[in-house]
């Protein structure tokens, strides 16, 4: 189990790594074209859309690392064999830090992409108004 959790996480940052230098990349490459041709050198790629994708990629990813390490670090002493009520207070908060990362990760998207905050408040209020009209009947 412990390896399972520790490849995901290394891979889920060697991916968010890897985007973040390709976009650097495309970045360069694309200013590098306006220069040379400033009145319509080729495609452009919508960076700004791109580094808010990577953005987002990146609150995902730290908040993956905030709610596992602490549990790596915890299962490393478990591994020791040594318990105490700290201990075993520590284990349960970070197994609680650990599951919370299922519940943060729809709320960041939620903060962080409009056009889904738009699409959930629309779908609550439909959900609210249908509930109040079964109420009234």
């Amino acid at each position: 189990m412990y390896t399972s959790i520790l490849s995901c996480i290394v891979t889920s940052t060697f991916c968010y790594i890897k985007i973040h230098v390709t976009i650097s990349h495309h970045r360069a490459r694309i200013q590098e074209e306006t220069h040379q041709h400033p009145n319509g050198g080729g495609p452009l790629l919508n960076i700004a859309r791109y580094r808010k994708t990577v953005s987002i990629a990146l609150w995902v990813q730290m908040t993956l690392l905030a709610c596992y390490i602490p549990y790596g670090i915890i299962s490393i002493f478990a591994l020791t064999g040594l318990r105490s009520p700290t201990f075993d207070l520590a284990w349960d908060a970070t197994l609680t830090l650990l599951f919370l990362n299922s519940t943060l990760n729809p709320l960041l998207y939620n903060w962080k992409i409009r056009h889904l905050r738009q699409a959930v408040m629309s779908t609550v209020r439909r959900l609210c108004c249908s509930l109040t009209e079964s109420r009234v009947q």
